[in-house]
């Protein structure tokens, strides 16, 4: 049995990702507890197509095999639907799986549109590709990264760090691991 006590700070919008592992058979209960919210808050529990109001039910079962990660959303606007969403921030994620083999996800949140560009760097700062450098609107995005460099060839095993600019200015960095 595995337990996690999981309590963000409930700041507006925010999307938090967990991943769970494990053989074909395995079935895990998912349970939690929601309490002294806010009338107005969404928090829907995403896995694969189904979405799961998680304020009328505190548990469900399910089988590892058929996902390999969930997302929980909590916000003061509807969660339902990523189309009709607009951040309250410019955000971004965490990359999944992390480490990796051949490719992983990276995320992003826009709370405005703009010109936007996201740059994978090898340790040595070293720029390895460009994903896109291009316009994008507002609201929540996401690119896969195949582990190449800019030539299409592939990188060496190693940290990696991915680079989210908009307009310009560089609003984050994070770091991800590609294991060969």
């Amino acid at each position: 049995m595995f337990a996690k006590d999981i309590r963000p700070e409930i700041t507006g919008y925010d999307i938090n990702f967990w991943y769970l592992t494990g053989t074909t058979d395995e079935v895990v209960t998912l349970s939690w507890i929601c309490e002294n919210l806010p009338d107005d808050l969404n928090v829907n529990l995403y896995i694969s197509e189904e979405v799961i109001d998680m304020t009328v039910i505190s548990n469900i079962d399910i089988s590892v095999a058929d996902f390999s990660s969930f997302e929980i959303r909590t916000g003061f606007e509807s969660t339902n639907s990523e189309d009709n969403l607009i951040p309250i921030k410019t955000s971004l994620y965490g990359n999944y799986p992390n480490p990796f083999n051949p490719e992983t996800t990276i995320e992003y949140s826009l709370k405005e549109s703009g010109n936007i560009c996201l740059e994978i760097y090898n340790i040595r700062g070293q720029k390895v590709n460009t994903l896109f450098n291009e316009f994008r609107k507002a609201g929540y995005h996401s690119v896969i990264w195949s582990g190449k460099d800019i030539n299409d060839n592939p990188v060496s095993s190693g940290i990696y760090f991915y680079k989210l600019n908009v307009n310009d200015k560089t609003e984050s960095i994070k770091k991800c691991l590609l294991l060969k």
